[in-house]
């Protein structure tokens, strides 16, 4: 396998990943035929519904590659005045 063969495998896998709604990019090993570093985000208003998307992104994965190793955090926000957004929208003070 060649790293041009390498890069087209990571593209459709980002593209797809990308057609779900996530955020993705290539974090490492770049130059190395044997090894990707994929990394993808994204956003919702529930952990449920968050958890699941990233669930079945990666049933993309499952029985084409060996997943060495996953990382999962989850970032909860859960403030009600909209004023405690306002620094995020570069308004208010």
């Amino acid at each position: 396998q060649s790293l041009k063969d390498k890069r087209q495998i990571v593209k459709s896998i980002m593209d797809r990943l990308n057609n779900l709604g996530f955020a993705v990019c290539e974090c490492g090993e770049k130059d190395n035929v044997k090894v990707a570093h994929i990394g993808f985000s994204t956003v919702g208003s529930e952990s449920s519904g968050v958890n699941k998307k990233i669930d079945d992104a990666m049933r993309i994965f499952v029985g084409e590659f060996e997943v060495i190793k996953r990382d999962r955090e989850l970032f909860t926000y859960e403030g009600n005045d909209s004023d405690d957004l306002s620094w995020m929208v570069g308004e208010g003070n």
